[in-house]
C-alpha cells in the first residue's frame, strides 16, 4: 500500500505517541528493525489513550464521530481527495490528530470490515477445499498478530486484512485452477475406451472409470467399497497358465509391493460363463519422498485380438502337421536316392533336397514352439539334469555334421541343475548351430559352465562376426535378425524360443557381442 509508506514520511516529525506507535507499526509490517524498538517505547504511553478511545467508542452515535473513524481507516488503506485525510499525508500536525483520534473507532469498523470480507471470501471460494484451508490459516495468523499487538491502530487492523484476503485470493486461483485440471483430468479418463482404476496405499480401489466398472460388471461405487477378498470375486482371474490370480497377484499390488512399474501381464477374467482376456499394466504413485501412496491400473481387453491369435495358432497347428507328413516321404525318398545313385552331381542333388527337408521340418517345429509359447499351452518336466552329459549329446551331433571345427567343453563334475532336459537340449542346440553358421568353417567355439549367484550357467562363443551393439537389446525378440546375420538363412525364430524357453522355467539368456570378434551366449539355469 503506497498509502502506509506515505503516512510513514509525513507523521516523522510527529511527537503525539498514539502517531509514533502506528507509525512504527507500519515499519514493522514492512521489515524495518529499528521500528521494533520504537514500537516498545511508545506502546505504554498509548495503552491509556487506547483505553479512552475505547470508552469513547462504546459512545459511538454521531455522524461525526463515525467519519472520524472512517477517516482513520482511509488514511491507510488508499489515498483520496478528502481535505483532512490530504492535510495529514502532506504533514499538518491538525489533520494528523484528527486521524488519530478516529483511530480507536477505526477498529470496529475494520473488525467489521475482516468479518464482512472473510465471509466474502468464503462464498466466493464456494467449497474449494484449497482455498478454505488457505483461509483458515491466514486468519489464524491474523488473530495471533492482534492477540500479540492489542488494539494499537487500525493501520495494523487494515494491513491484516489485506494479507487475509490477498492470500485467500492467490489460494482461490491456484485451487480453482487444481480443480479445472482435476475436471478436465477426470473427463479424460472417463472417456478412456480402457479400464482405469486408481488404488491406495493398502491396494483398495478409490476410483474407477465406466470402462473398468463395466469390466468387473458392477457399479463404479460398489467397487471402491471392495474389500481384498471380494476384489477378484466373482470374478475369478486367471494367468496364463490358468492359475487362479488373487488380490496379492493383481498388478496394481504387484507394482506397490515392489514399487515398480508392472508391464503387459495377460489374465484372463471369468464372469457368469463369460471369458474376457485383458492385457494389464500397473505403476505406483509417489509422494514428494518418493513412497509409494497409491497405484494406477490400466486393463485393456484384447479378447478379440486373443480370439484371432487362437485361430492364428489353431491353423499353424493343423497346416504343420498337414505338411509333416508329406515332407517324411519326400526326405525318405531323397535318401533312397542318395544311397542308389551312382553319377556324383545327382547325388548333391539329393543330398540338397534332404538338406532343404530338414530346414523345412526345423521352420515347422519352431512354428508350432512359437504357437505354444505365445498361446500359454507348453509344458515343461522340470527334473535334475546332469548338464555335461547333455551337452556332449548336442556337440556330438554337430561333430558328426562339422568334423573339421573344433567344439571344446570346459565344465566341473558338479554340473546340474533343474530343467526340462529336452528344452535344455534344443536351446544348445540352436546356440551351436548360431556359432556354426556366422563363423569361419575352421573358427573354434567353446563351451563352458560355471556355477554363478547359485545359479548354472553354459556360455557358448564363437568368433564370428558379432552384434553390432544397437542391436544386443533385441536379441530374442521374435523374426529379428542382426544385420551382420542377414547373409545367412535363418527365421528369426530359434533365439525367440529359447529365450522365452529358459524364461518360463525361470532361467534367462544374456549376450556379449563385439563386431568381427564373435559372440557369447550365456544360458542361466535354476539348480533348485
Amino acid at each position: 500500500m503506497t498509502s502506509c509508506c506515505r503516512s510513514r514520511d509525513a507523521w516523522s516529525g510527529s511527537t503525539t505517541p498514539s502517531s509514533n506507535l502506528a507509525l512504527s507499526a507500519v515499519n514493522v509490517l514492512q521489515g524495518q528493525p529499528q521500528a521494533a524498538e520504537q514500537y516498545e517505547e511508545t506502546r505504554s504511553a498509548l495503552v491509556a489513550e487506547v483505553e479512552a478511545a475505547e470508552l469513547a467508542a462504546d459512545g459511538l452515535g454521531s455522524e461525526h464521530e463515525v467519519m472520524e473513524a472512517v477517516l482513520g481507516v482511509r488514511a491507510f488503506m488508499d489515498e483520496s481527495s478528502d481535505p483532512t485525510v490530504e492535510a495529514a499525508l502532506a504533514g499538518d500536525l491538525e489533520g494528523a490528530q484528527e486521524i488519530q483520534a478516529g483511530a480507536a473507532p477505526a477498529f470496529f469498523l475494520a473488525n467489521d470490515a475482516i468479518a464482512f470480507a472473510t465471509t466474502s471470501v468464503i462464498e466466493e471460494i464456494d467449497d474449494v477445499q484449497g482455498g478454505i484451508n488457505s483461509l483458515d490459516r491466514t486468519e489464524n495468523l491474523m488473530v495471533a498478530g492482534l492477540g500479540g499487538l492489542g488494539l494499537v491502530s487500525a493501520a495494523i487492523i487494515v494491513a491484516l486484512t489485506y494479507q487475509v484476503l490477498g492470500a485467500a485470493r492467490r489460494e482461490l486461483a491456484v485451487s480453482s485452477r487444481a480443480q479445472r485440471t482435476r475436471v478436465r483430468l477426470d473427463a479424460v479418463i472417463d472417456s478412456m475406451p480402457d479400464g482405469v482404476a486408481l488404488f491406495d496405499r493398502d491396494g483398495l480401489v478409490v476410483r474407477v472409470n465406466d470402462a473398468a466398472a463395466e469390466m468387473w460388471g458392477m457399479p463404479a461405487e460398489e467397487i471402491v467399497l471392495l474389500s481384498p477378498d471380494r476384489m477378484t470375486n466373482p470374478n475369478v482371474l486367471r494367468d496364463q497358465q490358468g492359475n487362479e490370480v488373487g488380490f496379492e497377484g493383481l498388478p496394481s499390488t504387484i507394482a506397490l509391493r515392489e514399487n515398480r512399474p508392472v508391464q503387459d501381464l495377460y489374465l484372463t477374467m471369468e464372469r457368469e460363463g463369460r471369458r474376457m482376456d485383458i492385457l494389464a499394466t500397473a505403476a505406483p504413485l509417489h509422494d514428494e519422498d518418493g513412497t509409494p501412496e497409491g497405484a494406477v491400473a490400466v486393463w485393456h481387453d484384447v479378447t478379440a485380438l486373443r480370439s484371432v491369435e487362437r485361430l492364428k495358432d489353431e491353423f499353424l497347428s493343423f497346416a504343420a502337421h498337414e505338411l509333416r507328413t508329406p515332407l517324411t516321404i519326400v526326405k525318405g525318398y531323397a535318401s533312397a536316392l542318395s544311397r542308389k545313385l551312382d553319377d556324383e552331381s545327382d547325388k548333391e542333388m539329393a543330398a540338397a533336397i534332404n538338406e532343404e527337408s530338414d530346414r523345412i521340418a526345423l521352420l515347422i517345429n519352431q512354428l508350432l514352439d512359437v504357437s505354444r509359447v505365445e498361446s500359454g499351452s507348453i509344458s515343461f518336466e522340470p527334473r535334475r539334469v546332469e548338464v555335461v552329459d547333455v551337452i556332449e549329446q548336442v556337440v556330438s551331433r554337430h561333430r558328426d555334421v562339422d568334423s573339421q571345427r573344433r567344439i571344446g567343453v570346459d565344465a566341473g563334475p558338479e554340473a546340474w541343475c533343474v530343467t526340462d532336459e529336452d528344452a535344455l537340449k534344443q536351446v544348445l542346440d540352436n546356440l551351436i548351430s548360431n556359432a556354426r553358421k556366422y563363423s569361419g568353417a575352421d573358427s573354434p567355439i567353446d563351451i563352458a559352465v560355471r556355477e554363478l549367484n547359485g545359479n548354472l550357467e553354459v556360455s557358448v562363443t564363437d568368433q564370428g562376426v558379432g552384434i553390432p551393439p544397437d542391436e544386443l537389446s533385441r536379441i530374442g525378440e521374435k523374426l529379428f535378425r542382426a544385420s551382420t546375420a542377414r547373409t545367412q538363412e535363418g527365421s528369426g525364430l530359434g533365439l525367440y524360443i529359447a529365450r522365452h524357453y529358459l524364461e518360463l522355467q525361470g532361467g534367462g539368456l544374456k549376450v556379449e557381442s563385439e563386431l568381427d570378434a564373435g559372440s557369447t551366449f550365456t544360458v542361466v539355469l535354476p539348480r533348485a
